[in-house]
Parts: C-alpha cells; structure tokens; sequence
C-alpha cells in the first residue's frame, strides 16, 4: 500500500443509471403504489405551486382547470392547465428531466406543498406519452416538453400561445392497463370520475379548480369548496357530503382551530357526530390542505366510532409519496391530543344543546362506545404527549357525566318504566363547586321488592341490572375508581341485604307451616322454594322474590348440553334437561317464598295447635302475597285460589271453638283483606269497562212527539209506539254515521263524538238538514212506517239537537247511566229548553266549547256559525254560551 502513496487517480465521474425505464417503474410503484389517482393529485399540486410562485398581484386567483377528453377514438387524454409562473428551459431540464430535483428545494415560500422534486414521475402510472406546454412569465416563447417512452425526451419552441404564461401537462391515456387499477383508469377518464378524485384529494385547497369535457367552452364546473369548513356551519355539512358522499346527514357539528403556544404548528378540523357507528373510523387527513390520508384509523379515539372527520395541520410531516404520517411522530401525537379533546368538547355540546337527539342516538351506540373507552382506559401501549389512555381519562372525568343511564326513582317506583337521565341532571347543575359531592347510587339488583327497599332509602338509583347493558354496571364501576376526581360527585353502589337466614335449633317450629305452603302453592312452568327468614318490615309477612336469569349463562349451558347429544344413553335426560332449561328462558328464574318469622302472624300461625287451621291461615296470606307481587298480571286462577284459602280459613275459624277470640281477630284480619281484594278488583273492573275521554256529546230530541204521536187521538196506543220506535231506530242508524249512540231518552237519543275521530262529513249540516231530509223521507222508505201514516196522519216531527264538548266517563256508571260528564248536563239541559227553539224547523244550538273545539278539528268552519248569544239555561249555575248555524 505505500508503494501507491502518491499516485494519481485513473479517473472520476458520476454514477449512472442504464435501464432508466425499468427503475422508474419500480420508482413509481414503491412511492404511489401504482395510484391512478394519486397522478392526479400530484400534477394539481403542482399547478397549485405555480400559482403560489406568482408575484404578489400577478393573478394568483386564477383558476386551475382540468380537461377530461378519455373516451376520444384518437389520443384519448387528460390535461391540468394553469396559469402560474411557468417554466423556462432550465427550469424544465432541471425539474421535468432530472428525478428528485426541483426549483422548490431551494424556495422559501411557505405556501407551497410540494418539495421534494418526484411528483412528476407520477405521470407515468397513466400514461408513456407525456406533453407539457409551458411559458415562464415575462418570457417570450412557449415551449413544449414531451417524453413517449418515460426515457426519452425532446424540447422545442412552438407558435401556440395558450396563455401569458403558465404550463399545460397532458397526458395520453395508454391503450391497456392492468387489472388491478382498471376501475379508477375508467373514473380518469370521465368528466364525474375526475370530480370525484379532487372533492376526495384536493377540496380544501384555496385556488379554484375547475374540471371540463376536454376543451370544450362551457362545461368548466368548479369542484372544490376554496372556504374552509371549519370556518362555518354550512361550508361544514357542504365538506361532509362532498368528501364523504353520506347520504344522512350528521347529527351534529363541532368547528375547531386550535393553536400550539411557541411552535406555530395550528391544527383545524370538524367533527362530525353521526346517527350510526362508522365500519371504519374515517378521518380526513390534510397537510397545507392536500390529502394525505382517507382512513386514519388512530386520529380519531377508538371510543368515538359513530365520528367522522376533515383534519389539517399544515406542520404535519409525510412519506415521499403524501401517503402516510408516522404514528409516533410529536406533530402527530399532539395532533391527536387536540382531536381527542375536541371529541370530548363535542360530545359535551351535543349532549347539552341537543339532549333528544343525543338520548335518541345513544342506546344505538352505549355499548360500543362503553366498552371501547373502558379497553382505552385499561391499555397503555403508546408513548407520546398524550396516551390513549390518557385521553381515555380525560374524557371519563369531564364527558362521562352527560352519558344517559336507565334509572328508576320513587315516582316511577321498582316495576315502572325506568328513565334515561344524565349524571349531571341527577346531581343538579345548580351544584356549588365548592359544597359537598353528591352521591350518585347505583344498583345491579333485579328483583323489584329489593328496589322498592333501596327506593325507600335512595330517592334516585342508577339500575344496571339489564342484561342488555350489561357495559353501563362496567362503566360505573370504572367511573368509582376515579370518585377522587370527581368535583361534585361520588357514586356509590348499593344493593339490598334484605333476608337473615332463620337459626337452625329454631327450623323445627316451623316445618308443618313450610310443608302446608308447598303442598298448596304451584306455579305453571315456575319452580319455586320456600324459606323462613327474618327481614324487615316485619308487618310483611311473605314476600317473594325472583332469581335473576343471566341469558348468556343460558345460551353457554344449552350449547354444552347440545355438545352430549352423541352420549349413548343419556337422550332422556339431556332432552328433559334441555325443556328445562327452555323454560328457564321463557319464564324466568327460581321463585322464592320468603316467610317473615318476625312477622307476629306468621309466628303465631307456626305455633298453633290448630294445625288446619294454620296451615290454611299460611296458605290465604301466601297467595296474597302472590296477587300483590304479580300485581296486574295475577291471573283468574291465582284470585280463584286466593279466595277459596281465605274462604276455607273463615270457615274453619268459625267451626273452632277452643280458640274463639284468636279465631275472631284473624278472621276480621283476613276478612279485611278479602274486601280490599275485592275494592280493587272490582274497581279494576270498572276501570277496564269505563272510558274517559274528551268528546263531543250531543241530545236529540222530537218536538211535539208525545201530542203528535204518542197523543193522537187517530191512532191506537201500540200503533203510536211502534211508529215511534221504527222513527228512533232510523235516526239512530243515520247517527251512527258520524257518532256513537250511548242511548234512547224517551223521544230522543244520546250520542257523542271523540275528539279526534275521523268524521269524513259536515256534522253541523248533518244535524240539521241531514236529519230534517232522513225524518221527511222516513215514510217513503219504511214500508211498515208508510203503512202506520196512511192509517194515523202522523205528521213528521221537528227535531231539537244541543252539542256540547268536554271531558266525560263513558261506560256502566249506574244502572242506568252510561255517560257523564258536564257536557252531557249541558247538552242535555240545553235541548230541554223549549224557549231556544222556538222555530218550526229542525234546529241546532252549541255550546261555546265545542264551536271552538269544532272549529280547531275542522268539523266545521267558525263561518258556519251565527255570533254566539249568552243565555241562561235551567239547572246550571253559570250562563252558557250558544252558537245557531247560519242558514
């Protein structure tokens, strides 16, 4: 080696490249994956640049234009024309014909987006012949750059002056391309496919860019928005569906533009909160408000899948190609900070700006959103400036408290229908921040008679007890492991220790009780046990409760036992396990008949020598406590078999002598009992036979029928009777068309219409003109009645109608009433006055309410109706208000 000390090297030079055609396609396909559509997104990228390089004043608002001509027979193409600074011929060699150089390497220029000098190269995934024509501004000729092969290329000037300046890069489709990208080609190369692309890559970008059937005049639309969406509402919902193409609009949308203090990185962005969970969480990626990536799937928190976004961060670094951001870069981190945060601002917002929309949308989506947060809180796999978790933690101690839970109080009681509410509604948002937390109690029981005992204690108890969301008794208990945190409440879960198990040196006194209540209870597909236990109230004397049946325990049990079909011999028991556990799952769990040995009857009954007695005394009051506990679902068995043990025991006190004044006090116990059953049962029955309602209620009446029938001296008295009936029965056919008829009065009828009944005709001119035309005509059309008037002279009677509207009780009242109410008074006094019908024809009189009532309904119109005169009518004590139709 140091014999060569001092020689000369034999030469120098640089590294060449031999089959540059073949590198560039490997180029190609490792940056841009072979993306028709990322060819696109480069050229308008850096037609966007040229624009930016302008001189200030020197048209930078000029639009962008791409023409689309890819289904012409010869050179089929698409071109992106603009009107930026152009290209000199340096500037051409040094940016089109050397890969990974650029003029913008050495620009300071902050709005430009592209920098590292390959975008071009995406050309050559459409197309191998490829024409540029460009003029650089102030420059006197226009050249053209064309390539055919991606290796081989040629400059020259040309005579076509396009524009003063500007580059027109067109490139001609290829005759064949691979499979693979086939469809995105096909949208390349029409003028919808194209608008398409750049709503999806280029919509935020502030130049206008406009998209033409080739060179067509005319057909030039503008695609992209140019106004941000964060900047407003409806420039929001028009970025919504534009990029994301969702038919259903979002439910809500939260706007935000956040800045980093002494970086100068921002981050803008909208989410957007939809009426269903995303498949995939999809949010929008922008840097200098240019695509970088449609579906980041860790931008947004992975407990917010009903989300979508549009995100830009102009500060964001990306690979070569604009494809992706690195995951654990700090930019990005903190970006996903900020978007964290913001979901926890709109989730917040929505809940408090528009809770029915907010309580409508979340049982679709609790138990996603619940079990996705409680695994963020649970996994810490990151490292950055904020965790998932950490942003997790943030979102439970400041968002949870607007997350509805079922909840059950002491108004709707254990059995009612439980309510959504809010934390924050149940500690009040009057809450001093300074005062003592509130306690927020929660409950995992599901047997009624132990809410009913927590409801005693606790106005307000969050129940998790639903097997269908299961996910809100984890989230509570998550939400318990930060109470600390918490600054105005705590929860606290509580349940009902309610039943002491009974000594068993003291099981003996009770055995005949226990075995007479088994030998006399039964449920149908129920099992049951009984119990003697000690628990407060001590007035209640059996209580029963239900064991509670989990539905996936089920389902596991049923697969196992399907598992043991092939075990010879064990069909039989397999199939009767299986029924029984099929009943299981229809009806319920175990029920358990709890009797009080602190109860003072119980006890006594257990320490009778009569034991008979006993016996049926512990079967009455057992069955009774099964009516009350079934409540409205008792079925006529269960109050048969209640009454026949109440019944036998009654009997058998009176029998028994040796106990008289025992037998006394328990029988006027019990038979206090049976008349309370009997109260609510009978008042059960006539409030299933008795319906209240608001109604019109009217009174018709036949002027003159007892003189003019009843009274005529040419008829026999049956002839006049039969006449009258045959009379009442067609006007009560002809009622009935628009009304219900509660019944006759003599020479007249009752009858009432709903309130909100569908009566397809005038009622006003029913009763009147209707009426007056059915009565002149009733002769005519009733053989038997034409045969009565030939022989009698009945003359047509005049009809008096009164209608009156308000609430009234339709059904049996008393024997012989089935409507009342003030408006059946009033209608009913009102037709009895003969002073108001003092006319010869059939007349209608209403009362004020139900003309305005009529009115609202459209029955009739207030034009109908002469003006409404104030008169005194016999037997009420206030005047009333009446209403003549208009003639």
């Amino acid at each position: 080696m140091a014999d060569m000390a001092g020689q000369k090297p034999r030469g120098d030079g640089k590294i060449s490249i031999g089959a540059v055609s073949t590198i560039l396609d490997l180029l190609v396909r490792d940056l841009y994956g072979s993306d028709p559509y990322l060819t696109l997104r480069e050229l308008i990228q850096n037609a966007h640049d040229a624009l930016m390089e302008l001189p200030e004043g020197v048209g930078r608002e000029q639009p962008i234009r791409v023409n689309v001509d890819g289904l012409s027979l010869t050179d089929p193409y698409i071109e992106v024309v603009d009107r930026g600074i152009g290209m000199s011929e340096e500037d051409i060699r040094t940016n089109l014909c050397i890969v990974g150089n650029s003029t913008k390497l050495r620009s300071e220029n902050p709005h430009l987006i592209g920098k590292y000098g390959i975008g071009f190269l995406s050309a050559f995934i459409v197309a191998d012949r490829v024409e540029v024509l460009t003029r650089r501004l102030g420059a006197n000729e226009t050249l053209r750059w064309e390539t055919r092969d991606k290796e081989n290329w040629s400059i020259e000037p040309v005579s076509d002056h396009l524009f003063p300046h500007g580059t027109r890069v067109r490139l001609y489709f290829k005759d064949a391309y691979s499979r693979e990208y086939g469809d995105r080609i096909t949208a390349l190369r029409e003028v919808e496919g194209v608008e398409e692309i750049i709503r999806r890559h280029c919509y935020l970008l502030p130049v206008t860019i406009q998209v033409a059937q080739g060179d067509t005049p005319g057909t030039a639309r503008q695609v992209n928005a140019q106004d941000v969406p964060w900047g407003s509402d409806r420039e929001a919902r028009n970025a919504f569906r534009a990029m994301f193409g969702q038919r259903n609009e979002p439910l809500f949308v939260h706007r935000f533009d956040v800045g980093r203090e002494g970086t100068g990185h921002s981050v803008s962005g909208v989410l957007y909160l939809r009426d269903e969970i995303s498949i995939s969480l999809a949010a929008s990626l922008h840097v200098k408000k240019m695509l970088v990536d449609r579906e980041v799937n860790r931008l947004i928190p992975s407990y917010a899948p009903f989300v979508q976004a549009i995100v830009e961060c102009p500060a964001l670094p990306y690979d070569l190609a604009r494809r992706t951001v690195k995951d654990f870069d700090p930019v990005y981190l903190w970006v996903r900070e900020v978007v964290a945060k913001e979901f926890e601002k709109a989730f917040i917002e929505f809940a408090q700006r528009r809770p029915d929309d907010f309580y409508a949308l979340w049982p679709n989506i609790d138990n996603t959103v619940i079990g996705r947060l409680i695994q963020a809180l649970l996994v810490d796999d990151e490292a950055g400036l904020l965790s998932e978790r950490e942003s997790a933690e943030s979102f439970l101690l400041n968002a949870s408290r607007y997350i509805p839970f079922y909840v059950v109080n002491d108004r709707i009681g254990a059995q009612g229908q439980p309510m959504w509410r809010a934390i924050d509604e149940i500690v009040g948002r009057d809450h001093s921040p300074g005062s003592e937390k509130a306690y927020v109690y929660y409950s995992d029981s599901a047997n009624p008679i132990e809410k009913e005992m927590l409801l005693s204690t606790y106005p307000e108890i969050i129940d998790v007890s639903r097997a269908e969301k299961k996910s809100h008794q984890a989230m509570l208990m998550q939400m318990q492991v930060y109470n600390d945190q918490f600054p105005d409440f705590q929860l606290r879960k509580v349940n009902a220790s309610r039943f002491e198990p009974l000594p068993l040196d003291e099981h003996g006194q009770w055995n005949a009780l226990l075995s007479g209540i088994n030998s006399g209870i039964n449920f149908t597909a129920r099992q049951h046990e009984v119990r003697v236990e000690r628990f407060e109230p001590a007035s209640t004397a059996i209580a029963i409760t239900d064991s509670h049946v989990d539905p996936d325990n089920l389902e596991n049990i049923k697969t196992q036992l399907g598992s043991l079909r092939d075990m010879s011999g064990s069909e039989t028991i397999l199939e009767h396990l299986l029924r029984t556990v099929e009943a299981m799952e229809q009806k319920g769990g175990v029920l358990t008949i709890h009797v009080n040995a602190n109860n003072d009857l119980m006890r006594r009954l257990s320490q009778s020598p009569h034991k008979d007695i006993a016996s049926r005394g512990a079967m009455a009051v057992c069955w009774r406590a099964v009516l009350d506990y079934y409540g409205w679902n008792s079925t006529r068995s269960m109050i048969t078999t209640e009454k026949r043990f109440t019944g036998e025991l009654i009997v058998s006190l009176l029998e028994t002598t040796e106990a008289e004044a025992k037998a006394a006090d328990l029988n006027k116990q019990l038979s206090g009992e049976l008349r309370d059953l009997k109260t609510r049962l009978s008042e059960l029955e006539r409030a299933q036979k008795r319906l209240e309602l608001d109604a019109f209620v009217g009174v018709l009446d036949m002027q003159g029928s007892t003189a003019g029938i009843i009274g005529n001296a040419a008829s026999a008295p049956m002839q006049a009777v039969r006449y009258l009936r045959l009379l009442l029965a067609d006007v009560k056919e002809f009622v009935e068309t628009f009304a219900r008829v509660i019944g006759f009065t003599g020479d007249g009828l009752q009858f009432y219409i709903p309130k909100d009944s569908q009566v397809h005709r005038s009622v006003h001119t029913a009763l009147t003109t209707g009426l007056a035309d059915r009565l002149r005509t009733f002769a005519e059309r009733n053989e038997e009645a034409r045969q009565i008037v030939r022989e009698t002279r009945f003359a047509v009677p005049v009809l008096r109608v009164a209608l009156a509207y308000g609430r009234i009780h339709v059904g049996p009242i008393v024997s012989t009433v089935d409507l009342m109410g003030l408006p059946a008074v009033e209608a009913t006094r009102l037709c009895a006055n003969e002073q108001l019908y003092v006319e010869s024809a059939s007349q209608l009189l209403i009362t004020e309410g139900a003309y305005n009532e009529g009115t609202d309904s459209h029955l009739w119109k207030a034009s109908d109706f002469e003006t409404g005169q104030v008169v005194d009518i016999s037997g009420l004590a206030t005047s009333v208000r009446t209403f003549r139709p208009v003639r």
